[in-house]
């Protein structure tokens, strides 16, 4: 799995913002045959609960032409490793890592904001001008 410029990014801010990095990359084993690779995981304590947050994150770039395109497939992948996490019974939260300004213009469409909450997506919105994550929805 070729690691680019934005990966760094997201580790980056993932680790500015208090999370401790895990794996790099995560493989998602559910059944023989399927082999998922996940970009990153994390994990961090926070105070008021009982055990660490786990995060699995994908991280997407969206440089092709169509970001609506990039996003219907990063649908049905988020889907198949969500379901794969699920059958593993893994502690891990799959997270959907998006440029800022792609997320500003994807969820300007009623269809994609409906389409993520159908499937429950986690994502990260992380800026591309530095390692700083710009919000999570959740």
């Amino acid at each position: 799995m070729a690691k680019d410029k934005y990966h760094k990014l997201v580790r980056e801010a993932l680790e500015k913002d208090g999370w401790h990095i895990t794996n790099d990359p995560f493989y998602i084993r559910p059944e023989k045959g399927i082999n998922y690779p996940v970009d990153l995981t994390a994990e961090r304590v926070l105070i008021a609960q009982k055990g660490p947050e786990k995060i699995a994150v994908e991280i997407k770039r969206f440089l092709k032409e169509s970001s609506l395109h990039e996003f219907h497939q990063a649908l049905g992948q988020y889907l198949d490793y969500q379901t794969g996490l699920e059958m593993l019974n893994s502690s891990y939260e799959l997270v959907l890592a998006i440029p800022e300004p792609v997320f500003n213009y994807l969820w300007s469409f009623e269809v994609i904001r409906r389409s993520a909450q159908k499937v429950e997506m986690k994502i990260l919105v992380y800026k591309l001008s530095k390692p700083e994550i710009a919000k999570w929805i959740r």
